[in-house]
């Protein structure tokens, strides 16, 4: 989960430096303000949805990480059994008995996560202090249209917050109009709740320095929409300019406020002064859809397709091999080294009951609750590498097959591979180097023995898997349907 969690700032900030940065070039200087604050919201809204979206239509076909792999019948079998193959569970020996190993990755995440929770208790300790000063030292309060304005006797630089506006007894008295017009406009456009989301994005992102560049840009957007407002109710520019000359001294300390006195003075007075952009510089805008549309393909996983056998798996299947196609094009040119599956597998892995709710080939896959970096979360917290199998030097891959159902249970779990090719257990002994650095012997039975508690804690790790999604026999998600899938698990020594 804690990794998820900073897997999903990493593919969030990708998102937003793919959306901004074009923004940066393009659109910054342009007097396009409501259009520019709607860009800008939205960046922040699609840096948070898009690594959430996986549109397998869109998905780069080099990085596919699944193949479907079908084992052919064997005699006196008329079934053919399929099942998709995910990419491979790498077991260390470290994760023996007991708590598995944590990784450089899990400190990163956890340090990362603390540092986010950090920053979330800042953001809340800020809104919640800057309501109590509001009200704090106030000599009198006014509402009018359902915005409440807070006098306050000593020199406070004037903000807005949601509703409220805060003004010092000096400045209301003189130069109430002009402040109280551009707090005003700010309230009603209710910049507020664009900080807040800009908050919620820079939790996430702590450490990406553009988010805070572009939480700059919306505060320019905001005060640039404020300082129009109150040229439009007519106050004249050359005196509104001096008078934010003479407030750029002193500012607010809060950071979620929507400050007079923006410090970027110069940029605001240069807008003011700024000729209008023509309108067909708005077309600009539509970068965003090509780049949202990247933003979907790099997160895009490739939703495998299924294959069906052809004449070569015939001819494949009479020598009891298996025949894979997969829609990665480094397997296609790997295929010949990729697994191969032994037509007579332990137990009887060709008798599937055939019923209406199977089906062989599925347009939609069955997919474990939140996804594939959850299912090998779950596979990674959950496995143990069996101390016997670390004794006699025992590694190698595991294939394991289970018939996902079509309420998303787990059921008929079978072993596809064990860690050893069978052929290696008519040898008579086997050599392994013992703790104190001496040689010992083992017998087939022992060997036998270890291989078969790689096989056991693989069934045990499928057993101990929560109801998946089913899979489906319609791209619509309306027919659910029993179907097989299969892991490889690779147990590592080093």
């Amino acid at each position: 989960m804690i990794e998820s969690i900073l897997a999903y700032s990493l593919r969030s900030a990708l998102a937003l430096s793919m959306l901004y940065i074009p923004y940066m070039l393009m659109l910054r200087k342009e007097s396009f303000f409501r259009l520019n604050r709607i860009v800008l919201l939205s960046i922040l809204l699609l840096s948070l949805a898009l690594p959430l979206l996986d549109v397998h239509s869109l998905a780069w076909e080099g990085l596919a990480p699944v193949q479907t792999v079908f084992r052919p019948a064997s005699a006196g079998s008329d079934v053919q059994v399929s099942a998709v193959l995910m990419p491979e569970v790498d077991v260390r020996a470290a994760q023996v008995i007991g708590s598995p190993a944590l990784g450089a990755w899990h400190y990163v995440s956890l340090v990362f996560v603390a540092v986010m929770v950090a920053v979330f208790l800042w953001h809340v300790y800020q809104v919640v202090q800057m309501g109590v000063v509001m009200r704090r030292g106030s000599l009198w309060r006014q509402t009018s249209d359902g915005v409440h304005v807070y006098c306050h006797a000593e020199e406070v630089a004037p903000y807005s917050w949601m509703r409220s506006v805060v003004i010092s007894e000096r400045d209301y008295r003189e130069n109430g109009r002009e402040i109280l017009l551009h707090e005003m406009a700010h309230v009603r456009a209710r910049h507020s709740l664009d900080l807040l989301l800009l908050a919620l994005v820079q939790t996430l992102q702590w450490w990406n320095p553009l988010v805070y560049i572009l939480g700059s840009s919306m505060r320019d957007v905001h005060e640039y929409q404020a300082d129009d407002s109150v040229l439009r109710h007519g106050v004249s520019a050359r005196d509104y300019q001096m008078l934010l000359i003479k407030k750029v001294v002193g500012s607010s300390s809060y950071a979620f406020a929507n400050n007079f006195d923006h410090s970027l003075i110069i940029k605001r007075i240069t807008m003011m002064q700024k000729s209008k952009s023509a309108k067909w510089m708005c077309s600009k805008v539509l970068y965003i859809l090509p780049m949202a549309t990247l933003a979907l393909s790099a997160f895009a996983t490739v939703q495998p397709t299924a294959s069906s056998a052809n004449g070569n798996d015939a001819t494949e299947a009479s020598v009891g091999k298996v025949s894979t196609k997969t829609i990665n094009k480094q397997a296609k040119e790997q295929k010949d080294a990729a697994f191969a599956l032994p037509s007579a597998v332990k137990g009887d892995a060709d008798s599937v009951k055939v019923s209406a709710d199977y089906c062989a080939i599925v347009p939609v896959y069955p997919s474990f609750p939140g996804g594939d970096e959850e299912l090998f979360a779950f596979l990674r917290k959950t496995i143990r590498y069996p101390a016997k199998a670390q004794e006699l030097g025992i590694q190698g891959r595991v294939v394991v097959r289970f018939l996902v159902g079509k309420d998303g249970s787990i059921s008929d779990v079978r072993i596809l591979r064990e860690v050893a090719d069978a052929a290696k257990l008519h040898t008579v002994t086997v050599t392994a180097r013992a703790k104190d650095g001496k040689t010992e012997e083992h017998d087939e039975a022992a060997y036998q023995e270890a291989v078969d508690a790689c096989s056991e804690e693989v069934i045990r790790l499928v057993k101990a898997m929560p109801k998946w999604t089913p899979a489906y026999r319609d791209k619509e998600k309306t027919q659910p349907c029993a179907t097989h899938f299969a892991i490889p698990v690779i147990f590592r020594l080093k």
